[in-house]
């Protein structure tokens, strides 16, 4: 069986490094090579900003170069897309960047908490889960 290939929304890449719930299973999954994460220049921008804010690091305790090393861990062991789509769909405009990297991506799933996300799933196809469900999904 193929890697899943996914398109992580930020939401759970926080909550993967925040908290050791199911995103933190999908980003040791992610580190045990048993799962693609593709992304995009503008999601990989998107990563940086959420990742490095004052409000992460107060929780983490840990200095903006140490989480920034996340994001450089994901670009460095991810697969890049080229994004040529430019999908309007989602209720939240911002998030639009997620859709266009997994169609362009031939992403397996997209994995989200955010409900203007989860609504439009499948997406062309492309099953948008919560992280619970991926995971219930993984496993079978």
């Amino acid at each position: 069986m193929n890697k899943p290939r996914i398109v992580l929304d930020t939401n759970c890449l926080i909550s993967g490094v925040l908290t050791n719930g199911y995103s933190r299973q999908i980003l040791k999954l992610f580190i045990a090579e048993k799962i693609t994460i593709l992304y995009s220049k503008e999601i990989a921008v998107e990563y940086k900003r959420a990742i490095s804010s004052d409000k992460i690091m107060k929780l983490t305790g840990l200095t903006r170069e140490e989480l920034l090393h996340t994001v450089l861990h994901i670009e460095y062991f991810s697969e890049s897309v080229d994004v040529t789509s430019s999908f309007n769909e989602c209720r939240d405009a911002t998030d639009n960047k997620f859709l266009n990297c997994a169609v362009d991506g031939a992403a397996n799933f997209i994995i989200s908490k955010d409900k203007d996300l989860l609504v439009l799933s499948p997406f062309q196809g492309i099953p948008i889960l919560d992280d619970k469900q991926f995971l219930n999904h993984f496993d079978t």
